[in-house]
């Protein structure tokens, strides 16, 4: 497995990103920035962040909901996505292929249970479903973070 090169902690209680390289640290404050590079940094990752929702995503119809949903997450300050507690937990495998297929979790699933392990194993290289659960990954890491590198060293 290939080690990270650069570490980026984001911290928005004091506006800051630090990029950790080695010995190497350089912070970023939001307010080293004017207000147009601010308004088109911010543009550019309402871009980013909606668009990856629709990464993967087959039909239009399909598209348009992921895109609004992000948008709304956002609008309600709802980074990542989100599991109500208790829920059951689902398999990422299944969900992956559930969303690279365009078939629900339960479809997905009972497919998978007829897969043999090595089956699974080759699923889980094609490209649509690594796409997805990188997506899912992501989407984990930004609810999961606490915005300290201690966090990731511990």
């Amino acid at each position: 497995m290939a080690s990270r090169k650069m570490t980026k902690e984001l911290n928005t209680t004091n506006d800051t990103v630090t990029f950790t390289v080695g010995a190497h640290t350089l912070i970023v404050h939001l307010t080293d920035y004017s207000d147009a590079t601010i308004r088109h940094l911010t543009l550019h990752g309402i871009a980013q962040k909606i668009g990856d929702q629709a990464a993967g995503v087959a039909s239009e119809a399909d598209i348009l909901a992921a895109i609004n949903t992000a948008h709304a997450l956002l609008k309600d300050n709802i980074w990542g996505t989100t599991r109500k507690a208790g829920a059951a937990k689902v398999d990422k495998l299944a969900l992956a292929l559930a969303t690279a297929a365009d078939v629900t979790v339960e479809e997905a699933s009972a497919s998978l249970a007829r897969l043999s392990k090595k089956q699974k194993m080759a699923l889980r290289r094609r490209p649509e479903i690594i796409t997805v659960l990188s997506e899912l990954a992501l989407a984990e890491a930004d609810q999961n973070s606490t915005g300290s590198l201690s966090a990731f060293l511990i």
